[in-house]
């Protein structure tokens, strides 16, 4: 976990590193590769609905408790 944070921060602070934020987890081998080229590509839009949505459930959750 600590090498992929290690790559996304790269790719996020430098220029020639851009192609790092393709990289995610090989859940089966445990490394660190490039998953657009290994065919895995996340839906952005629909990751970020559900992250909205979860945020939302979880505020409203949190309200209901203190009332």
């Amino acid at each position: 976990m600590a090498g992929l944070r290690a790559f996304h921060y790269k790719a996020q602070t430098s220029a020639d590193a851009r192609h790092m934020a393709q990289y995610g987890l090989d859940l089966v081998e445990g490394k660190v590769r490039n998953n657009v080229e290994h065919g895995v590509l996340e839906p952005t839009l629909s990751k970020t609905k559900m992250i909205q949505v979860w945020g939302g459930l979880r505020w409203s959750m949190l309200i209901n408790k203190l009332i």
